[in-house]
């Protein structure tokens, strides 16, 4: 019989914002939001927190990961592509493609389909805030050249959010890895 952990994460309670400067003047709605009964609550994708997650991993588990993103240069890097010297790349070396699965699209001989791939072992919910949403909004100008000025607002939410993760430890490729949180 399988074993399964399911954790629940309900974090501290922040502003929540998402002012990446797109708006260019224009008014946005940039906090996804959904209706629970009669409210409306702000919620945050499971790729959003999966992708924090291997940030997470990148820059604090002593397991070694595959995906590594470069702040500074606006770029990932695979240390799984740079190995073109015969040998097999094996994706379950890394704690990041064994728990969030990963997909090497490829053709092989004749046009054949070469693809390897493996579902994650990691599940994620979307996080839903707990406190509703209400509107509020932050307004702000930025000068620029003489004469011209932007005007932006930006939607804020202070909230907790609470979303749900599981995961069948048996399905890992590797059990010795030591997370830290």
């Amino acid at each position: 019989m399988s074993k399964h952990l399911f954790i629940t994460v309900v974090t501290p309670t922040a502003i929540a914002a998402n002012n990446r400067g797109e708006g260019d003047g224009s008014t946005l709605s940039t906090l996804q939001k959904i209706t629970c009964g009669n409210d409306q609550h702000t919620t945050v994708s499971a790729e959003a927190i999966r992708w924090g997650l291997r940030e997470y991993f990148q820059n604090t588990c002593e397991a070694e990961v595959n995906r590594t993103f470069d702040a500074d240069e606006d770029k990932y890097h695979l240390k799984g592509e740079k190995d073109k010297k015969g040998t097999t790349y094996n994706p379950t070396n890394f704690v990041d493609d064994d728990l969030f699965g990963y997909m090497d699209a490829k053709k092989g001989a004749d046009n054949e389909d070469a693809t390897k791939k493996r579902r994650g072992v990691l599940e994620v919910s979307r996080a839903i805030s707990l406190d509703p949403y209400w509107g509020d909004i932050a307004f702000g100008s930025t000068g620029g050249q003489k004469g011209k000025t932007s005007i932006h607002s930006t939607e804020i939410h202070r909230t907790a959010y609470q979303y749900s993760i599981a995961l069948t430890p048996e399905n890992l490729k590797k059990l010795s890895v030591q997370i830290k949180f």
